[in-house]
């Protein structure tokens, strides 16, 4: 495994030169683009928009240490409006801009209408945020800097059922982003089953029909489990955990990362206090880079960011690492990402696989008084 590494970087190194000795990298001060795709608006812009500053402060930190390869980058976010259709459209302006790579998608049932048509015209994706296991173990252009979700799920399922004692829940299951939830329902609830615990209640369905989750809240109630599974958006996790209150029901809550946002406590205030996830980024990382990170991206934004910032800027300083060997050319691109070896990013270190998958460590959140805290930290 150790000699493919060698060899491939040699190979990317090699490349690099070649590139160099054509002049196809010497466009003088032409600038490279960085396309962005992501949820803009609606529900799901929690995503999209901390994502699109988190690349922003990135590409800017960038262009204040001289670009890439003496080369300014610009950058270009677009609305995908979480909806495949809107993204094709997008992606394929992006394409014709001639992007030397793009940033995102952010959600799963997107990336899994994208990365055909991405790969196909040989554009590289690197997700900040998309964890379905239908995109993992593939040779194609797209990259992440998440772990697949299953990792999640069955920590969050071990969790549950070994430290608080669950043996029922319900779940709950959003089909609109079916590509994320599916598998990371049925991971948990296998893990969950497969330890001894029963699922009273498995509810699936469409948010964007739901007009009012009191009868979901109540379909629970009458099924009384002792804790609820929600693979939902934050708003939409916020919004059961409120019925489930008003009800007055006393069951445990836990929720994927997907719900991990600042939008859950806005939606969401007492609510939501109590509720579990098991997750991938932990805003109280101790280490110096992610806490100047954070202090800087407030200031810039005016707000703390979350996951998807986090993670949109180490795509953007991934890319810029690969993109220095390629010298801006999207050519050679994915080979340059896979050779690049440990990467110590903003929450610590990974490194892409030769499918552009990485493994990092899950931690176990928990949401006291409107703030998350970290619970556990799984390796």
């Amino acid at each position: 495994m150790r000699a493919d590494r060698h060899r491939l970087l040699g190979r990317v190194a090699a490349l690099a030169l070649w590139l160099a000795c054509l002049g196809l990298a010497g466009c003088g001060s032409d600038p490279i683009v960085i396309g962005f795709l992501g949820p803009l608006e609606g529900k799901y812009s929690d995503l999209g928009v901390q994502g699109r500053n988190g690349a922003l402060l990135a590409i800017e930190d960038l262009n204040e240490r001289g670009g890439i390869a003496g080369r300014p980058l610009e950058f270009m976010p677009l609305d995908d409006g979480g909806d495949e259709t809107v993204a094709r459209t997008a992606f394929t302006s992006l394409a014709t801009a001639r992007v030397a790579a793009v940033v995102g998608p952010m959600t799963s049932n997107v990336a899994m209408a994208l990365v055909p048509v991405a790969s196909a015209q040989n554009v590289t994706l690197v997700s900040p945020t998309v964890s379905t296991p239908l995109l993992g173990g593939k040779k194609d252009t797209f990259f992440r800097v998440v772990p697949q979700s299953a990792h999640w799920a069955d920590a969050l399922a071990h969790y549950a059922f070994t430290r608080e004692g669950v043996e029922t829940l319900a779940a709950v299951t959003d089909l609109d982003n079916a590509a994320f939830t599916l598998p990371y329902a049925e991971t948990f609830l296998a893990s969950f089953t497969g330890q001894g615990g029963q699922v009273l209640d498995d509810i699936r369905l469409h948010t964007s029909q739901v007009v009012d989750w009191r009868p979901i809240a109540e379909r629970i109630a009458k099924a009384s489990p002792e804790a609820v599974i929600a693979t939902l958006s934050a708003r939409d996790t916020a919004f059961l955990a409120r019925e489930i209150r008003l009800l007055g029901l006393n069951v445990r809550l836990y929720g994927s990362m997907w719900a991990y946002t600042q939008e859950i406590l806005q939606a969401g205030g007492r609510s939501v206090d109590g509720i579990v996830f098991s997750v991938g980024y932990d805003e109280s990382n101790p280490l110096p880079a992610f806490r100047e990170f954070k202090r800087r991206y407030e200031m810039r934004f005016g707000w703390p960011p979350n996951f998807a910032a986090c993670f949109s800027y180490e795509a953007v300083m991934a890319l810029a690492r690969a993109l220095e060997w390629t010298r801006g050319s999207a050519t050679g691109l994915p080979e340059a990402m896979v050779a690049l070896g440990r990467i110590d990013s903003l929450q610590g270190p990974m490194t892409f696989d030769e499918y552009g998958d990485v493994e990092r460590a899950a931690f176990i959140m928990t949401i006291r008084e409107r703030a998350f805290v970290t619970i556990d930290t799984i390796r």
